[in-house]
């Protein structure tokens, strides 16, 4: 395969309409540059998280990251080089314009036009199987201007998997900040801020220049603005998908205020395997001292990464609970990063909470482990770690005090040396006397009744929220019995036709009973038409994608005019004549 100039191709593809790649048919790049600005990516980096979804589908072995101040380079390391997709299947799913990403290789795909289309970035891309030379893809200025040499450079080949690096600096122009011409200002950053922030839940290992990004203790939030309490989770959530894949440093574990950052990084031995899970932290320091009121988070996670978020309706004092919910199955919009409020997410989202609120009653009984001295307190790393903080806190202090002291020295010598030894008392007062028992206690002894009362605050508002949201559930119209009964065969067309017309009263549950079916039946191409069906019905913008879905398995006349026709209703009369040109031909 020779060089592919994503570029050129496009613009040439751009005036020809819709193009047919493998009997599938999808809209043309200039539709997909107006649908990829409609349904933009809710922030300027998300083409990084879709890079991470692709990473969990495809179930890499690492997802390796390197930066320097021009590049960004990601180096997907694959469990088997065969769970990669080809040049050509890449390319044919570029070109083909989709913007919805429900498998790997179109959420990879997304973040790549997305890199160039929402971003304006250039990338290079490089798969090695480790049998032939892998030929450059490439788009965007940048790499597009390069040479061909330079685009073969072993600096874009990193072994077998997939190496994809990104253009991040802007080129120099006349409107350039002096800040971005003198190197202070980095373009790389956001990305790794984009990882931190919402991917840090993958089950694919995130390593930039040998730094973890995975994990929830690497996540912003819950590291820098609260003390860690708890990490734990639910299991036989009956409407979850079942065991949530977490980042392979997440554990059942149970800190004390006085847990050491090294510490709260080391295994601890606990449960691995939840349904849902939930993190308890509290703006609670070990001196006691109460700060100011936050709100707790319900967070729904898809592919590993955090697709969305939103504050429950529990209002606390001191403590912090993040849920993290699991999104598969549930639907969205194009982007993947909306979901729909539907039953099927209320119901997920209700139960989670009620199961949530009963298990936090559990820990109340072990309020004293929240207050132990953590006995790693005392070990090398963390007394260097504390050590060297407390050094650069009192040589901070003294640079302020010392200065003060010799400017006053100028005008009155008395005040000045007596200032600067105030200076050297008030940092040294306390070296060598420790401190950690002291604030043990007084942790403990001020602290215990106020978490017990929010534990209990918190637990009891969990389940009332949870419950109601499954109330509300009952005051929608019950599901028709021909859904709760037997599902006809997919083959029974007047049985089915029956079926769906009574199923629309309720098309959410029935497009998820569809999907559930097509999922345990893959082989059997019809449930994609019956989904299509319904979707179309509904006036969901995923029915096209099912019909394809089913003309590409088993291309068919009468479904193909019956696409010809969706089209039409969506007023996109190009799409429709080349449909129906494609029932045509199958007629001859």
């Amino acid at each position: 395969m020779t060089q592919v100039d994503l570029n050129a191709f496009l613009n040439d593809q751009a005036d020809d309409g819709v193009k047919d790649s493998e009997g599938d048919f999808t809209i043309s790049h200039t539709n997909a540059r107006r649908k990829l600005a409609k349904f933009a990516l809710p922030r300027k980096h998300a083409w990084v998280s879709k890079l991470v979804q692709a990473s969990v589908a495809w179930d890499v072995r690492n997802l390796h990251m390197a930066q320097n101040k021009t590049e960004t380079q990601f180096f997907l390391e694959p469990q088997s080089v065969g769970s990669l997709p080809t040049e050509t299947e890449i390319v044919n799913t570029l070109l083909s314009g989709k913007v919805v990403a429900e498998t790997a290789l179109e959420h990879f795909c997304v973040a790549l036009r997305a890199s160039v289309e929402q971003a304006g970035l250039s990338f290079i891309l490089a798969i090695n199987d480790g049998d032939v030379k892998p030929q450059p893809v490439y788009a965007g200025e940048y790499y597009g201007s390069v040479s061909e040499s330079e685009r073969l450079d072993a600096h874009y080949n990193r072994g077998k998997g997939i190496t994809l690096t990104l253009r991040h600096a802007p080129a120099v122009g006349a409107d350039t900040p002096i800040s971005h011409l003198l190197g202070s200002y980095s373009y790389g950053v956001p990305i790794l801020e984009e990882l931190r922030d919402y991917a840090y839940t993958s089950p694919v290992p995130l390593r930039c220049s040998g730094l973890r990004l995975d994990g929830f203790l690497n996540c912003r939030a819950f590291l820098h603005n609260a003390v860690p309490l708890l990490t734990t989770g639910v299991r036989n959530l009956e409407k979850s998908p079942g065991l949530m894949r977490l980042p392979t440093s997440f554990e059942e574990r149970q800190f004390s205020y006085l847990t050491h950052a090294n510490r709260a990084r080391r295994p601890y031995g606990g449960s691995r395997d939840f349904d849902g899970v939930y993190l308890l932290s509290t703006k609670l320091s070990a001196d006691g001292i109460k700060r100011k009121a936050r709100r707790s988070t319900m967070n729904w996670v898809k592919d590993g990464v955090v697709v969305e978020s939103h504050a429950l309706e529990v209002v606390t004092e001191s403590l912090s609970i993040s849920i993290y919910a699991d999104a598969t199955g549930l639907r969205s919009d194009l982007t993947g990063f909306q979901l729909v409020e539907d039953d099927v997410r209320l119901a997920r989202e209700g139960e989670l909470l009620q199961e949530v609120g009963r298990d936090l009653n559990r820990w109340r009984t072990r309020l004293d482990d929240f207050f132990r001295p953590d006995q790693d307190e005392s070990s090398y790393l963390d007394l260097k770690h504390d050590q060297d903080a407390a050094f650069k806190a009192r040589v901070s202090k003294l640079l302020g005090g010392g200065g003060l002291g010799v400017l006053l020295s100028l005008t009155n010598p008395v005040l000045g040396v007596g200032a600067t030894l105030f200076t050297l008392f008030q940092n040294y007062k306390d070296v060598g006397r420790s401190s950690a028992e002291e604030e043990f206690r007084r942790a403990k002894k001020d602290s215990k009744e106020t978490l017990e009362n929010e534990i209990r605050h918190v637990s009891l508002n969990l389940v009332e929220v949870g419950t109601r949201k499954l109330d509300s559930l009952s005051l929608k119209p019950p599901m028709k019995e021909s859904l709760a009964g037997e599902i006809p065969e997919p083959s029974d067309a007047s049985a089915m036709e029956i079926f769906l017309a009574e199923g629309m009263e309720d098309p959410v549950a029935l497009a998820a009973l569809l999907a559930q079916k097509m999922e345990s039946q893959q082989d059997e191409p019809l449930w994609n038409l019956h989904l299509a069906r319904v979707y179309r019905r509904s006036d969901d913008l995923r029915a096209s994608l099912f019909y394809n879905r089913y003309l590409h398995l088993k291309p068919d006349k009468e479904v193909y005019l019956e696409l010809a026709e969706l089209y039409e209703e969506q007023e996109k009369g190009s799409l429709a004549v080349l449909v129906r040109d494609r029932a045509a031909k199958l007629a001859d």
